[in-house]
């Protein structure tokens, strides 16, 4: 029988070094539940790697261009998406269709995508919000 490793901890599992032949890692499911209870399949969508949280006029425009202009990361559709404060009622589907898909991501060697949204600044909320919506799900058992 396959031996589980149920860390979520992918330090401690690639620091162990005890994966073997036999070792099944659970990774997070991918469907996401909002509060009507309506689930959503979000495969083949990228989470952004980063969100630029900033006031207008505080250099959000130039850190969003120093972090793309590298190699290994592909900027979103558009910069500014403002998906936590004017897009709440779409669904989270609809954000991540913002950013490039899996098949941009292994096509170029891209690791991480992400948006800068300088509006989001004077809004509190957006922070509960993005931690209610972007936080991984746990995997099922």
């Amino acid at each position: 029988k396959p031996k589980q490793l149920i860390s979520q901890n992918w330090t401690d599992i690639v620091q162990n070094n005890d994966l073997d032949t036999e070792t099944r890692i659970y990774y997070p499911n991918y469907r996401r539940s909002y509060s009507n209870d309506k689930e959503e399949y979000l495969g083949g969508l990228c989470r952004p790697g980063f969100l630029i949280i900033g006031q207008g006029k505080c250099g959000t425009s130039s850190l969003y261009q120093y972090l793309t202009g590298h190699d290994r990361v592909l900027p979103a559709v558009k910069k500014q998406i403002h998906y936590f404060i004017f897009n709440t009622k779409k669904s989270l589907k609809w954000y991540y269709s913002n950013f490039p898909t899996i098949e941009s991501f292994l096509g170029t060697g891209t690791l991480m995508t992400g948006e800068a949204s300088p509006g989001y600044m004077p809004y509190p909320s957006v922070i509960e919000l993005l931690v209610k919506r972007l936080s991984p799900t746990r995997p099922n058992k």
